[in-house]
């Protein structure tokens, strides 16, 4: 079955299940998501490397090529393998997968590789709306990002979006696009869930899924962009500007699919990161981190943001 969803700007038709609650429109769309039977997932010959995310040699998170032009395969070896062919995007899963993970993979990896691709700029960002503003939060895997946002939405904040942020540069300050509805949260977070305890479910990879209050606005105008670093032995949030090159080089760390080494790509994340840099508070926020964090942190969080900029 096929359902139609408005995410990040984007019109998208997908037999996978997105985040997202479906809906209904006519037209065109931007993008369509299928799934594939599964099947065994490869490592990408050297020589034709044009992404490779990797800790090292033997532990590559997900590398991709150009097969032909307008057709590119990214893949995280033994498990997933996003086939990409103009704005067609194909979703296989290694064999032993298990089949409820394709929707994560769907939505992050196959949106961002499209979006990539496409010219958009794209982050593995977070974000909640205050003010009529997006403040968004952005950094690794564990970086807290995703614990923050809820946080702050349980403190009223609604949510812009979680893990995928997308940014649009064209107008005269940059604006954020609603994305999905959930928030993944890692075990040590999982507690927050007493905030939705009907808007919450256990996912596939042993996260726990919540879907907070949202912001009603298709987009909205970014205030900042924050790098949080946690530290256990604060009492207090601070907040900061990056210095210019500490604020590009942690640019550097944000977009959505990382590791690019075709230089077409390349080349334009460096001038949209550097335009975002010149028309954007770029922040780090020094937040206390404790066993249980509370909501009115990430609320101070916020206001602090906000009248920093």
């Amino acid at each position: 079955m096929t359902d139609r969803y408005l995410m990040h700007g984007l019109r998208i038709a997908s037999d996978v299940p997105l985040p997202e609650p479906a809906t209904s429109f006519s037209g065109p769309v931007d993008l369509e998501i299928h799934r594939s039977e599964p099947g065994t997932i490869e490592r990408i010959p050297d020589e034709s490397i044009g992404i490779r995310y990797a800790l090292d040699t033997d532990t590559v998170y997900y590398e991709g090529h150009c097969e032909e032009p307008g057709l590119w395969v990214l893949k995280a070896p033994g498990v997933v393998s996003i086939t990409l062919r103009g704005a067609r995007a194909t979703v296989q899963l290694g064999p032993a997968v298990d089949p409820e993970l394709m929707p994560m993979f769907a939505a992050g990896l196959g949106i961002g590789l499209y979006m990539a691709l496409s010219g958009r700029l794209c982050l593995h960002a977070s974000a909640v709306e205050a003010d009529g503003r997006a403040v968004a939060l952005s950094g690794p895997s564990g970086s807290g990002k995703s614990t923050l946002a809820a946080l702050a939405a349980a403190a009223g904040h609604p949510l812009v979006g979680d893990d995928l942020l997308r940014v649009d540069l064209a107008g005269e300050a940059p604006d954020v696009y609603r994305g999905a509805s959930e928030i993944r949260l890692r075990a040590g977070a999982a507690a927050l869930t007493q905030h939705w305890p009907e808007r919450s479910r256990m996912t596939a990879d042993g996260r726990t899924a919540v879907a907070p209050p949202r912001t009603r606005a298709e987009r909205l105008p970014l205030a900042a962009l924050v790098f949080p670093v946690l530290d256990r032995e604060r009492s207090d949030v601070g907040i900061e500007r990056m210095r210019p090159a500490d604020a590009f080089a942690a640019l550097l760390t944000a977009p959505r699919i990382l590791g690019w080494l075709d230089a077409g790509v390349v080349a334009r994340q460096f001038l949209q990161l550097t335009a975002l840099a010149a028309e954007v508070p770029i922040l780090v926020a020094r937040v206390p981190w404790r066993a249980r964090a509370e909501p009115e942190m990430a609320s101070t969080l916020v206001e602090r943001v906000l009248s920093l900029v």
